[in-house]
């Protein structure tokens, strides 16, 4: 199955290791990643960054190649994939759909995640996390692994 749905996992630096950036679900029910659907003619990195703004107001460069593809379960849809990207956090601006959020060290992420969740689902994202958390070129500023896009209001 296709992924129709794309993500960031947003980092910052936080000392010698990285903080992830988890938003709540529209419920406000978990914790999640910001995502959203791949909206005609826009690319999967494209939609992941236009999300992780309007939904956390968070922008930086995405990484060129996908960090992922993971399976998230939607209330009425089941599994759907979702291809993740790796986001550096650069700036920020109140997004148009403003989410409670919060940057989380890995092994916090992956509690926050695991949250009102099922085993394998809350396996699945530590999976995600864990990946990112060995990605730590992109926080140490090396630019190759991104594709240069720094997309802010104006540009999403």
């Amino acid at each position: 199955m296709e992924a129709r749905h794309s993500a960031t996992v947003c980092i910052r630096e936080a000392g010698d290791t990285i903080e992830i950036l988890l938003i709540r679900t529209s419920d406000a029910k978990r914790w999640t990643f910001p995502k959203g659907r791949i909206d005609p003619g826009e690319t999967a990195s494209e939609a992941a960054a236009r999300e992780t703004i309007e939904e956390s107001g968070w922008s930086g460069p995405v990484a060129a190649t996908p960090l992922t593809v993971y399976q998230y379960r939607k209330q009425r849809r089941g599994l759907v994939p979702v291809i993740a990207f790796v986001m550096q956090a650069r700036s920020y601006r109140p997004g148009h759909e403003p989410r409670q959020q919060a940057f989380f060290k890995p092994d916090a992420a992956r509690e926050a995640l695991a949250q009102g969740r099922t085993e394998v689902d809350a396996a699945e994202l530590a999976r995600v996390v864990g990946l990112a958390s060995v990605d730590q070129l992109a926080v140490a500023g090396d630019v190759d692994l991104f594709a240069g896009q720094d997309l802010d209001e104006e540009g999403a």
